[in-house]
């Protein structure tokens, strides 16, 4: 809170903040002493007073201005504003810095890897980055950044599920009388295009060219818009969409993966994600005899080691192909 005092000629201000270093100022005039006092009471609300006192600061402190500064300029502001609010709850941003220790970081991570290790990682390289900025970016004092000093989990190997025989027509099986509309022709374009969700959901019908037989995205994972041909498949899925709404699906994120979980379900399907499906395309991409250049170019990947990683061909296949 601030307070201000006459002293001699001149007023006084001080702000005083739990977890912040007392900051005063004299002024000669009460109406400037005001005004200093209310603008160091915003920068106490919004993190950025200096000599602050990082002992005292809590974890959420540092996490809650990350959120509100840093993450909305990230492609996955999104799913980092989820997962930052979800730390903000747990015990950890209850830490102070100085109680912050690598031993408790220790065990926030192993707590975490019980959710998954790409959670725990996840959450640990946000802390990380929150803590590097408020040392490089708002003054804050911390002599050395307690994530770097632990370990973290090691990434799992990348999955390799395809689609098994009939899991695809039991997908659209069910699809056909799920209440959600848009789920069968969703799951017919992404096995068709290899199109990541997100990029799916960002489709407008403005985006897609029938005559042309092409889909362009604006907004991909890497930064850079590409053009996707359409199969005919691809094309017959997209003309059961309703055209009365701007996106091409009309739905988000949670509806989709709501309505994935019943219709695995029904389907007696098992450990089968929707992200899958672009592995299931990939592979089928590779399958067909497209090249790796032609795959990495409709996969949208920077690198070709990036669309192998995703090409999980049907032995079947090369079987038959090896007994030509």
């Amino acid at each position: 809170m601030a307070s201000i005092r006459k002293r001699g000629n001149k007023f006084q201000a001080q702000v005083r903040r739990a977890g912040f270093q007392g900051k005063s100022k004299s002024f000669e005039r009460l109406t400037e002493a005001k005004a200093w006092a209310r603008s160091q009471e915003i920068y106490f609300d919004r993190g950025e007073a200096g000599n602050r006192k990082p002992d005292d600061m809590p974890l959420a402190s540092i996490l809650s201005r990350y959120l509100l500064e840093i993450t909305p300029t990230k492609k996955s502001a999104s799913g980092e504003s989820r997962r930052i609010k979800r730390l903000l709850k747990d015990e950890i941003a209850r830490q102070t810095l100085r109680k912050l220790t690598p031993a408790k970081l220790a065990a926030f991570r192993d707590r975490r890897v019980k959710d998954g290790v790409r959670t725990a990682a996840y959450d640990l390289q946000v802390i990380r980055h929150a803590l590097n900025i408020a040392r490089a970016e708002w003054g804050v004092t911390i002599q050395n950044n307690p994530v770097e000093a632990i370990r973290l989990p090691r990434p799992p190997k990348p999955r390799e599920r395809r689609l098994k025989p009939c899991e695809y027509e039991l997908l659209l099986f069910h699809a056909e009388s799920s209440r959600s509309q848009f789920l069968k022709p969703l799951i017919i374009i992404a096995v068709e295009t290899g199109m990541r969700l997100g990029e799916l959901l960002s489709l407008n019908w403005r985006d897609v060219d029938i005559e042309a037989e092409i889909a362009v995205l604006k907004d991909t994972k890497n930064g850079e818009s590409r053009a996707v041909p359409l199969s005919l498949a691809a094309l017959g899925a997209i003309k059961t969409l309703p055209v009365n709404q701007t996106s091409l699906f009309g739905t988000n994120y949670h509806a989709v993966k709501s309505a994935w979980q019943r219709l695995c379900k029904r389907g007696d399907i098992h450990d089968l994600r929707f992200h899958d499906l672009r592995h299931e395309a990939i592979s089928r991409f590779f399958d067909k005899g497209l090249t790796l250049p032609e795959v990495t170019m409709l996969s949208g990947h920077k690198t070709k080691a990036q669309a192998l990683r995703y090409a999980h061909s049907d032995f079947t296949n090369i079987q038959r192909k090896l007994s030509e």
